[in-house]
């Protein structure tokens, strides 16, 4: 296998880990995504059946005061409610989040070590193969050149004689 065809083959294999790492990272960013529309439509149907229920405390507090105690300890229990459903919200919006920074980290991780192994394998390539062709390559050029030195017929050529007028100038 030519080492132009291989080196095309290890970026090809890198390039598909790549994208296949881009596509889980897509695929995260689209469910946290999800998740944040999730729990914003639950918070909105949240207030909008809290809201109502305040209302209605009011006027009930307004028109009756002997009922006051009971409505009180109602609306202490939907606030404690309220409270816990948006501790509850908060730590999975921290979780989600925390995850997504692992993800991000571990894509990171994933990268790097990919990039290192391949200019470790680039230099092995470098080292362990193209410098002996290269040098096997010099040696071949040097015997062919003293081979086709050795065995040309050449003859010496004399040079020219210069001319009378020519030997003068010098």
């Amino acid at each position: 296998m030519d080492i132009d065809t291989l080196l095309k083959v290890f970026i090809v294999v890198i390039g598909l880990a790549v994208v296949a790492q881009a596509a889980m990272l897509l695929g995260i960013y689209l469910s946290v995504g999800r998740l944040s529309r999730e729990v914003q439509d639950a918070r909105v149907d949240f207030k909008s059946k809290v809201d109502p229920v305040a209302d209605s405390l009011k006027e009930i507090l307004e028109n009756s005061r002997a009922t006051f105690d009971t409505i009180g300890a109602n609306l202490t229990d939907v606030m404690q409610l309220t409270r816990d459903r948006a501790g509850r919200i908060d730590e999975i919006v921290g979780e989600v989040a925390d995850r997504a920074r692992l993800q991000a980290l571990r894509f990171d991780h994933l990268i790097q070590d990919t990039v290192e192994k391949v200019e470790q394998t680039t230099s092995v390539v470098q080292k362990n193969i193209l410098a002996p062709i290269q040098e096997a390559s010099a040696v071949i050029r040097g015997v062919r050149s003293g081979l086709e030195f050795l065995f040309s017929r050449r003859t010496p050529s004399r040079p020219a004689e210069p001319a009378g007028e020519e030997q003068l100038f010098i």
